[in-house]
């Protein structure tokens, strides 16, 4: 038996040699592929989409956003960006300004500045800072696992958006 189990695990081995070889990608390649994921994802701020903002976070992604608590899955970050696109005149232009991958070549993070603004009840409400974002590959494509977003002045109290 063990001779059988010896002799078709070769056989695999010989059939499919690139199982062998299977290596993460390049740290050049996912840079690339990082850097690209990171500019989509800041396309879709700027499109003030944020159902397309969403789908760049991991299933289980954690989020620590200028507020009081964490905000934890790729649904909870969806209706918080959907909910922050529906004030008015919002607007939350991101910027990527480093990828750094590691040398496994299957974790990176991206830095970069964020800004954000809307109409409020009392007038124009505007913040501003920094942001590392942690990205991993799921499903084919890099996704955010976590994500600490830093003011640079206290954020504005976040309220629900005027019906």
């Amino acid at each position: 038996m063990r001779s059988t189990n010896c002799a078709a695990l070769l056989a695999v081995l010989v059939a499919f040699p690139h199982l062998v070889n299977a290596q993460a990608p390049s740290s050049s390649q996912a840079e690339t592929a990082v850097r690209a994921a990171s500019n989509a994802w800041t396309a879709a701020a700027a499109a003030r989409d944020g159902n397309r903002m969403a789908d760049f976070f991991a299933e289980g992604a954690f989020v620590m956003y200028p507020r009081p608590a964490a905000t934890i899955g790729r649904a909870a970050n969806r209706d918080v960006w959907i909910e922050f696109f529906h004030r008015p005149k919002a607007a939350h232009p991101l910027t990527t300004d480093s990828v750094i991958v590691a040398a496994s070549g299957d974790l990176a993070y991206t830095q970069g500045r964020w800004a954000l603004s809307y109409d409020g009840a009392q007038g124009l409400v505007s913040a501003g800072g920094r942001y590392i974002a942690v990205w991993r590959p799921s499903d084919g494509e890099w996704r955010i696992v976590a994500l600490s977003a830093n003011a640079h002045r206290p954020p504005p109290e976040m309220t629900a958006p005027p019906p």
